[in-house]
């Protein structure tokens, strides 16, 4: 079997916040069942959430790493994860969180079942991601991958297999083996909970149970898989130093808290966590994440939003309803709302039918972001004189880009929904190839991109072209190619390219929408297209966001007009991978509209 990592990274980020996800629901569904404060729980969970993500990264860090910690107080980036770091993090994080609420209740064991099955589904992502990989082997059920993955380049640093290679040796499915034993280690805690008397002890079970798997699946994982796999001290490596040091306390704790199990199952005293400890625990998880927003990858980040956002707000609500009178707790939303609600109507497009109205749109825009391209090496072979190209893979790199621009345009609009708009872009940019073996000479790019956008209320399009140095997505390079050269798949270098995008649907209200190049009126290699729905939010000035899929990433746009003078604008697309695999853009604007005889398209009614 064969295992295609092209969009591993993709797939490893969903597996990891689904695991995320699934762990916070059984865990969510538990407290519920035990009748603990919903405010409370969901804070303790977020603590947990954090810090697991915290220690999974501290755990990947090699003795020189942690000498800056110690020395400098710096904390180096890593894209590494170790699970056994989490677990330590989401050990201490609920400590603390408990510490400093006064929360008296059983909290570990609702973990007890979650953190098995979220370590099964964080290690499909793993195995389709091809991180984590197993030793090689001749068993029929071992799995290789392609020539894009960590496990071929392993193999082809070790010595193992050669260029010529166009995938890996046969592996272990390492990972595949620890779904199977998170699962089954999830089954037998489940069918065991009730035999467990102290609270905390089924959460001792089956962290012990997870460490055996794990210590065990450790001989069959490749010494290049992992920044501690490699590290080995009389046979073993430094993880399964880490999982004997740590399972002899724990199996200790185990079996002196069952013996005197009477003890623990004394009756319980009535707790109340008070607000005032719950908002200063809100303010350190939100101050911890704002210092370490540079610290955390992308995925990280966005995981801790999804579960930060929501529980705060949830935290906000409440306090607020026990701060307010029941029958007047209307009053604030509705005021907030009227309030807002004016400075919709004042930023409206009032407009009749048949009036008509002119004026331009100038302004400025950049944009950076990196797209991944694939390197190949040119083969030559001459049959009757006529020469016959073959490819042999080398390398995927990550190409950093950057570009700025100025645009102007010239709208002509007829009542709400008939519009009208000529315009173009001057782009000037660069980009930063990290693999400085490939010189496909200037990486400078710099061209126009005129444009004509028609739109009604049901249907819309906009047609241009990009003139001028540019790379593109699409072919192979051209010209005459050498022998040994070194090219880029699937970019090639461009003078123009032509650009349509459609749109369906009401544009105040709900629409869908498509175009090729998904960024035009920029030049970019990524992204190629875009497709999604969005919606004006029933105004008809410009004003709309939009969400969908652009090339194997995920989008959104957002323009928003204040006081229908000046235009905002704002667009990101992300491909949740990592390493050379990463594919993101982020695309910032403002535009002023202006009439020189008029200024009708200020007018409020």
């Amino acid at each position: 079997m064969i295992i295609d990592t092209f969009h591993g990274g993709m797939f490893f980020s969903i597996a990891y916040l689904a695991a995320f996800l699934v762990a916070a629901g059984i865990m969510i569904h538990d407290g519920v069942k035990k009748g603990y404060p919903k405010s409370t729980w969901l804070l303790i969970l977020l603590t947990g959430v954090i810090f697991f993500i915290i220690g999974d990264k501290l755990f990947t860090y090699s003795r020189d790493q942690w000498g800056l910690v110690f020395t400098k107080f710096s904390f180096p980036e890593t894209d590494e994860k170790n699970a056994i770091g989490g677990i330590a993090g989401l050990f201490t994080g609920i400590l603390l969180a408990k510490k400093i609420l006064h929360f008296n209740r059983p909290v570990f064991d609702s973990l007890a079942i979650a953190l098995p099955v979220a370590m099964a589904i964080s290690r499909i992502g793993c195995l389709l991601a091809g991180c984590c990989f197993g030793s090689p082997t001749t068993l029929p059920f071992g799995i290789g991958y392609d020539a894009t993955s960590m496990t071929y380049y392993t193999q082809l640093s070790q010595g193992l297999i050669d260029y010529h290679d166009t995938v890996s040796l046969p592996v272990h499915p390492v990972q595949l083996y620890q779904v199977i034993g998170c699962l089954f280690i999830a089954g037998i805690v489940g069918l065991t909970r009730k035999y467990w008397k102290p609270g905390g002890s089924l959460f001792l079970f089956s962290v012990l149970c997870y460490a055996i798997l794990r210590f065990f699946t450790e001989f069959l994982c490749d010494p290049g898989s992992g920044s501690f796999a490699g590290e080995l001290l009389w046979g073993l490596n430094v993880v399964q130093w880490l999982i004997m040091v740590a399972s002899l306390p724990l199996l200790l704790t185990l079996i002196i808290r069952e013996s005197n199990s009477k003890i623990h199952s004394l009756t319980q005293r009535p707790f109340k966590v008070t607000e005032l400890r719950m908002v200063l625990l809100s303010l350190i998880l939100t101050f911890t994440v704002i210092q370490g927003r540079m610290w955390f990858d992308f995925l990280e980040r966005s995981t801790i939003l999804l579960f930060l956002f929501p529980v705060i707000t949830i935290l906000v609500v409440n306090i607020y309803r026990s701060h307010s009178v029941a029958g007047f707790r209307w009053v604030t939303p509705a005021v907030l709302f009227c309030s807002f609600g004016f400075m919709a109507q004042k930023s409206a497009f009032p407009v009749n039918e048949d009036e008509k109205m002119t004026f331009t749109e100038v302004g400025i825009v950049g944009m950076i972001g990196k797209y991944a391209e694939e390197l190949k090496k040119v083969s030559i072979s001459y049959d009757c004189g006529s020469p016959h190209y073959s490819y042999q893979t080398l390398a995927r790199q990550s190409v950093p880009f950057f570009q700025t621009g100025i645009n102007a345009t010239y709208n002509r609009w007829k009542g709400k929904y008939n519009k009208l708009s000529i315009g173009g872009r001057l782009f000037f940019g660069d980009e930063s190839l990290e693999n400085t073996a490939y010189k496909p000479g200037s990486t400078l790019t710099f061209g126009i991109s005129p444009y004509i956008a028609c739109n009604w209320r049901w249907f819309g399009f906009q047609s241009g072209f990009s003139l001028g140095q540019m790379k593109t997505p699409i072919g192979k390079p051209k010209g005459e190619l050498t022998n040994g050269e070194v090219i880029s798949v699937g970019h090639s270098k461009a003078v123009i390219i032509p650009s349509l995008s459609l749109r369906f649907g009401p544009t105040d209200i709900v629409y869908a929408e498509g175009s090729f190049p998904g960024s035009f009126p920029f030049s970019s290699p990524f992204p190629q297209f875009r497709a999604g729905i969005g919606t004006g939010f029933g105004k008809t000035n410009g004003t709309r966001a939009s969400i969908g899929f652009s090339n194997d990433a995920f989008y959104t746009r957002v323009i928003y007009t204040i006081k229908n003078t000046w235009v905002l604008e704002a667009f990101y697309a992300d491909n949740f991978s990592t390493g050379n695999s990463a594919q993101r853009v982020l695309a910032l604007g403002i535009n002023y509209r202006f009439d020189k005889k008029t200024m009708s398209i200020k007018k409020d009614k």
